[in-house]
């Protein structure tokens, strides 16, 4: 990666500029669903950066037999979860690596609250990300 020189920093660029400021404008979600007491619960889910996104993508891929990489949907999910389920009053995780397998464990209509926004949040479709049609 290269680095910023003196060069770059005294050339100002408009458009470079609006990229390298964006740094605090990720998207970001409120969902909103209830308990089995009937509590309205919120999560937020805030897009991931591009670091999160690659190792989303890591994470879920798996190598086929004949060497393909395959994008593991199930992994995929649980990942995006991860990185992108935020307590909405403080801003931290909700979940980590060690929730992965629990995460795995539940029924698909409780995951989906969660699991379908996170998704929608990491933008290409995986194997469009991947490099693939």
């Amino acid at each position: 990666m290269a680095e910023t020189t003196k060069k770059d920093t005294a050339k100002s660029n408009p458009l470079r500029n609006h990229f390298l400021s964006s740094k605090e404008r990720f998207k970001k979600e409120i969902v909103e669903f209830k308990d089995n007491e009937g509590n309205v619960l919120k999560v937020a889910i805030k897009e991931p950066n591009g670091r999160q996104r690659g190792l989303i993508f890591k994470a879920a891929t798996k190598i086929k037999k004949n060497q393909e990489p395959e994008i593991d949907h199930a992994e995929l999910q649980v990942w995006a979860v991860i990185f992108c389920a935020l307590d909405p009053e403080t801003g931290d995780n909700l979940f980590d690596e060690a929730h992965h397998d629990i995460l795995l464990d539940l029924p698909s209509s409780v995951f989906d609250v969660l699991a379908k926004p996170a998704l929608q949040m990491l933008g290409d479709a995986p194997e469009d990300a991947m490099g693939k049609s």
